[in-house]
């Protein structure tokens, strides 16, 4: 398929309100955390379980978190992007293995934009640090409240479960 047949198949999907939008990362599923075991106003805490993940996708795991608790604070009336990483500790391993508790500490906020410290502890050993900022954002016709909104109430409910 060429490209201009991709895109107009893409544009055709997006215009079309009972479309389903697809995200490929190449991996079996977007969604790391496995759980949300603490959400309040200044903290969020989850967990997530690798195996034999590369560190990219622990940041990535900790942005999600972050991203969750964002949403979380503006009851879901913005969608979270990831602005920055200000500051970042790499693990030493290579690859991450088995159970890592991850925290998030918000540290400061204005209407659209939030700092947090997260990291990620496996045995008892931080292995990730790092400092995160996010935006909050309107939905727009790329990322439609009618979809979104709905999908990340539901995907916060599940985490939250026992």
């Amino acid at each position: 398929m060429n490209k201009k047949t991709e895109t107009e198949k893409h544009d055709k999907l997006l215009s079309n309100s009972k479309a389903e939008i697809t995200i490929s990362t190449g991996l079996g599923g977007f969604q790391l955390l496995s759980q949300i075991t603490e959400l309040s106003g200044k903290i969020v805490a989850a967990a997530v379980d690798f195996d034999q993940a590369p560190p990219y996708l622990g940041i990535e795991a900790l942005a999600q978190a972050g991203a969750c608790h964002v949403r979380f604070l503006c009851d879901f009336s913005k969608q979270a992007v990831l602005l920055a990483i200000k500051s970042f500790t790499l693990p030493e391993e290579e690859t991450l293995q088995g159970r890592f508790d991850l925290v998030g500490h918000l540290h400061s906020r204005s209407a659209s934009v939030f700092a947090y410290e997260l990291s990620a502890v496996a045995n008892g050993r931080k292995v990730l640090d790092g400092e995160f900022v996010f935006t909050a954002v309107d939905y727009n016709s790329d990322l439609r409240e009618d979809v979104l909104r709905k999908h990340y109430k539901e995907r916060l409910a599940c985490l939250r479960k026992d």
